[in-house]
């Protein structure tokens, strides 16, 4: 599809048409959401991946994401794979962000894919870390704040790949792990 085409897809005579990563799906059977009026009729006929993941449905309603964090687009792609593949029937692709006028993923398209594999294997190492350490079990009052852990185990700080930090219950052997947790 080219823009002007898929442009045309934008009420149910014709039929309800989205691009979510630049991929073309038929959304006629969830009219009740992509048809003009309330909802997300602002989707309908177009690619507006960025607004999807931003929520900013203003001024955001364009395909081009390489302003999102790397969670964003995980999170996005999940969409495209987990709802749409599975909800909605795929009809091809647009040209834009992601592919080009003929159908081939653009220089754009292989960065987001591969920050994406990347997305993915960060998160698969901080399920693992969670694994590992669970996180501390907190409580809050308006005057205090406690931080817990099963027997045997210390909160900590820990610093994830993302820079920021957790409560973290490690083993008591472990402790050097991370900075110790003050309440």
């Amino acid at each position: 599809y080219t823009k002007a085409e898929l442009a045309q897809y934008v009420d149910t005579k014709r039929g309800l048409k989205v691009a979510i990563c630049g991929q073309v799906f038929d959304v006629s059977s969830g009219a009740e959401f992509y048809a003009k009026g309330p909802g997300y009729g602002f989707f309908a006929g177009r690619d507006a991946s960025l607004a999807f993941a931003t929520g900013n449905f203003k001024t955001n309603l364009t395909d081009n994401v390489s302003s999102l964090a790397d969670a964003q687009l995980l999170d996005l792609q999940n969409w495209v794979d987990e709802t749409y593949h599975e909800k909605y029937v795929y009809e091809g692709v647009v040209a834009g962000y992601f592919y080009d006028a003929k159908g081939r993923p653009t220089e754009d398209h292989l960065r987001f894919d591969e920050r994406v594999r990347s997305a993915r294997e960060a998160a698969a190492r901080q399920a693992l870390d969670v694994e590992k350490y669970p996180d501390c079990a907190s409580r809050r009052t308006q005057a205090a704040r406690s931080v817990s852990c099963k027997k045997g185990r210390v909160p900590v700080r820990r610093r994830t790949e993302t820079g920021t930090e957790r409560c973290a219950c490690v083993l008591e052997r472990d402790e050097g792990l991370g900075a110790t947790y003050e309440n």
